[in-house]
């Protein structure tokens, strides 16, 4: 429970330090400028995607293994196998880096006079690669506020450091600068801490990361490709306009996902620890019993941030994006609902060490949502883009869904997530009634919290949680706050 917590209030932290930073870099930069700095972190994307190799979650899954059954030595073990691989890793993609600058500069950036840029760049990124299993090692050990910690400081610094580089006016050279020192202090002071808490380690082979990791490595390569997809296909088959009114409504439709994904984050390694202690029944019954409680709690608020969707687009983009709400009123409820099936499912398969699973359902994927692009955006507009991410979730699931079922019984109350959807229509109907009376926001936003409270009152009323379910519930409540309230003293007792 603590660990939940402890991700969850990290995400929001890292979030707004993310959305503060990058106001002011934006503003710094100018148009200009601004879009060579994204196309940096593209560049560094690419890099530490390809040379990391999933290193990291293998660390994490066998850490998380031998920490659960007491074999300390042998979870050490795992980190420094890991640590040489990205080592070399490591060292590899910084020379590519730097031999090719001239070409990265030209081709990515546009500007063959940022070299210089991609050099130092070269450096930050090589230093990630290869400490990119230390973090993994503390995740793996079910350490969470650590991780958090660290994740927060990390991202902080860089972020604060890059921050002051531009406003002392040394532009991107100063930022890239700024961005190789943090990333060689940061490197250094994490591999003196945690190699310091991994103390003695046995021998661990190299085979067995790999044997995780590599099927991994494709479906991580496919899984950044589709994070582009969007930026590839929507220009070509659509308008400019028609990315930029996706992009906004996607990343309102996040603000769903946050604790959903935080709750992945803490479910991997605790179904590792399961199906390692207790077996692979108890394993399946744990992802049975999960998925029936996230359902529960969290599909109401895509259907909340649909209800709400023309306020959110306002206050995030401005009436310029205002059709961008359409849009994410039905991808907010569909996507959160299809993200609580996917959490339980991939964190099931990788516990499991069914990795191939993830390859094929990432290649099942692009393959499906490619010729669904090309034929409904040209046709439908922005409709076609909706129709076309529900039609490749509908055609993909149940093929992956049955591949599963021959690895292993995996089970899901989809009976919670029909319900929970059904129930949502609290929030959803009166909410719509308000709008097509009035076009007052405020009045939207009080119906749509009203709706959550009916929600909650038929799904407690009706027995669809149980009463320890519902004392999980309101422990996790309590503790959360309890935690913001403990920190919010800590820091005005500073």
């Amino acid at each position: 429970m603590g660990g939940f917590i402890s991700i969850v209030g990290g995400r929001w932290v890292t979030y707004a330090v993310a959305m503060v930073t990058t106001a002011y870099i934006t503003r710094i930069l100018g148009p200009d400028n601004y879009a060579k700095y994204v196309q940096m972190l593209f560049i560094f994307g690419v890099f530490y995607t390809v040379f990391n190799l999933s290193i990291p979650s293998a660390v994490s899954r066998y850490v998380a293994e031998h920490a659960s059954k007491g074999e300390m030595s042998r979870a050490s073990g795992v980190l420094k196998t890991g640590l040489k691989t990205t080592i070399v890793a490591g060292i590899v993609a910084s020379t590519i880096m730097i031999l090719f600058s001239n070409q990265l500069a030209t081709i990515v950036i546009g500007d063959s006079e940022a070299a210089n840029l991609v050099k130092l760049l070269a450096i930050s990124t090589g230093l990630t690669v290869v400490i990119s299993p230390l973090i993994s090692y503390v995740y793996g050990l079910q350490k969470f506020r650590e991780y958090t910690l660290i994740s927060i400081v990390s991202d902080s610094f860089w972020r604060g450091s890059l921050l002051v580089a531009l406003l002392l006016g040394t532009g991107l050279y100063g930022l890239s600068f700024a961005w190789m020192v943090v990333s060689a202090v940061s490197s250094l002071a994490l591999a003196i801490l945690i190699l310091r808490i991994a103390g003695k380690a046995e021998k661990y082979p190299l085979s067995q990361l790999f044997s995780y990791s590599m099927p991994l490595v494709a479906s991580v390569y496919l899984g950044f490709l589709s994070q582009w997809m969007d930026s590839l296909l929507l220009p070509y088959f659509g308008t400019m306009r028609m990315l930029g009114l996706t992009n906004v409504a996607m990343t309102l439709v996040n603000t769903s996902l946050v604790m959903i994904n935080s709750a992945s984050t803490v479910l991997f390694t605790h179904f590792i620890r399961i199906d390692a202690i207790s077996g692979r029944e108890a394993l399946i019954e744990a992802g049975e019993g999960i998925s029936r409680l996230l359902s529960y709690c969290f599909i109401p608020f895509g259907f909340l941030v649909g209800a709400t969707s023309d306020l959110l687009v306002l206050i995030y983009a401005g009436e310029g994006f205002s059709q961008a709400a359409l849009l994410l009123k039905f991808l907010s409820p569909f996507v959160t609902a299809s993200t609580v099936l996917f959490v339980i499912w991939a964190n099931e398969v990788t516990a499991t060490g069914n990795t191939r699973l993830l390859l094929l359902n990432t290649i099942i994927a692009l393959a499906s949502y490619f010729p669904l692009v090309i034929i409904l955006i040209p046709w439908l507009g922005e409709a076609g883009y909706v129709l076309a991410r529900v039609l490749n979730s509908i055609i993909v699931f149940p093929y992956i869904w049955r591949k599963t079922k021959a690895k292993f019984p995996i089970r899901f109350d989809f009976r919670a997530l029909f319900l929970s959807a059904l129930v949502s229509m609290a929030i959803v109907l009166p909410t719509a009634l308000v709008e097509i009376t009035t076009s007052n926001h405020l009045l939207t936003l009080v119906t749509s919290v009203l709706g959550v409270g009916l929600y909650i009152f038929i799904v407690i009323k009706s027995g669809l949680l149980r009463k320890d379910e519902i004392s999980l519930i309101l422990r996790l409540i309590t503790h959360y706050f309890n935690e913001i309230s403990n920190r919010s003293r800590r820091i005005l007792n500073l």
